[in-house]
C-alpha cells in the first residue's frame, strides 16, 4: 500500500462526503420513511433537520446486518419524557422491522451546530459525514475541510470515557450482546484510525479501509492485529474483550502523548 493513501480526499486534499440522498437504496427507503414519521410524531415542530450517515447514506446497507444512523438537529432541548418515548417507540419499531439491527440518534441543537466554536465538530459532521433528508441543511454554510487534528480530536473526545464505561460493564458481569460488543469494536477501530488519518491525509469511512491503513502504519502491532481479529468474529468472549480494551486504552493514550 502506497503511503499516504489519501483515501477519501480529492486531489486538493479536501474530504469527500461519500453520502448522498441519491445513494439511498430502494429497499431502505420505506424503513427510513417509517423512522422519519416516528421522529416527527415524537418531536413535532421542534425538529430543525434530519440527516442520515453511515452505510445507509453511502448506499452500502445490508438488510438484517446494517444499522440506521441518524443525526437530528433540534430547535430546543427535549424533556426526559419525550426522549424516553422516542427511544421506546424506536425499540418497538426495530422489533417489527428486523431488517434493521438498530436505530441510533445523534441529537444536537441548531444554535450549537451553527456556532463557530463547533466548526470542527458539528460543522465538519454535517458537511462531510451526513446527508440531509429532512428540513433546512445548514451544512451548506460551511466550507470544504481537510483532515486536521482538531477534527479528529473532536470526533474522538468521548472515546476513552466509552472504553472505561464498557470495561466497567464487562467487569460487573452484565450480559452484553454480540451486537453491542461489535459496535464497541468498531468504535475502537475508528478511534485508532483517527490518530493516524492526518498523517495519512485521508478520510476512510469503511472499517475495512480503516483497518488496512492502520495495519500499514502499525505492522505487527498487537492491538491492531487483535482489533482486526475480533472484528471478524461473530462472537467475542467478554474476558478477551476486556483484556483488549485495557490494552487499547494504553495504546491510545500513548499515541496522544508521543
Amino acid at each position: 500500500m502506497k503511503l499516504p493513501t489519501r483515501i477519501g480526499t480529492d486531489q486538493n486534499g479536501y474530504i469527500l462526503n461519500p453520502t448522498h440522498i441519491n445513494k439511498l437504496q430502494h429497499h431502505i427507503k420505506p424503513l427510513l420513511h417509517t423512522v422519519l414519521q416516528l421522529l416527527q410524531n415524537c418531536l413535532g415542530e421542534n425538529v430543525h433537520s434530519i440527516y442520515v450517515y453511515g452505510s445507509v447514506a453511502r448506499g452500502e446497507a445490508i438488510l438484517f446486518k446494517s444499522d440506521l444512523d441518524l443525526t437530528v438537529i433540534l430547535y430546543s432541548p427535549i424533556s426526559s419524557n419525550t426522549k424516553n418515548r422516542l427511544y421506546a417507540e424506536t425499540r418497538e419499531l426495530v422489533k417489527k422491522h428486523k431488517q434493521l439491527t438498530k436505530v441510533d440518534y445523534d441529537m444536537g441543537l441548531v444554535k450549537e451546530a451553527l456556532h463557530s466554536d463547533h466548526y470542527h465538530e458539528w460543522g465538519f459532521w454535517l458537511k462531510h459525514v451526513c446527508c440531509c433528508i429532512h428540513g433546512e441543511d445548514p451544512s451548506l454554510q460551511f466550507p470544504m475541510m481537510k483532515p486536521t487534528k482538531q477534527i479528529s480530536y473532536s470526533l474522538n473526545k468521548d472515546l476513552i470515557p466509552q472504553v472505561n464505561q464498557f470495561m466497567d460493564t464487562l467487569k460487573s458481569g452484565t450480559v452484553t450482546s454480540a451486537l453491542v460488543k461489535q459496535s464497541m469494536i468498531k468504535k475502537m477501530i475508528r478511534g485508532a484510525y483517527l490518530t493516524i488519518n492526518v498523517e495519512d491525509q485521508s478520510w476512510a469511512t469503511t472499517i475495512q479501509d480503516q483497518l488496512r491503513i492502520l495495519e500499514a502504519y502499525f505492522p505487527n502491532d498487537f492491538v491492531i492485529q487483535e482489533l482486526h481479529y475480533v472484528y471478524k468474529m461473530k462472537t467475542v468472549d467478554s474476558s478477551a474483550l476486556l483484556s483488549l480494551l485495557q490494552a487499547y486504552k494504553l495504546w491510545y493514550e500513548k499515541r496522544h502523548t508521543s
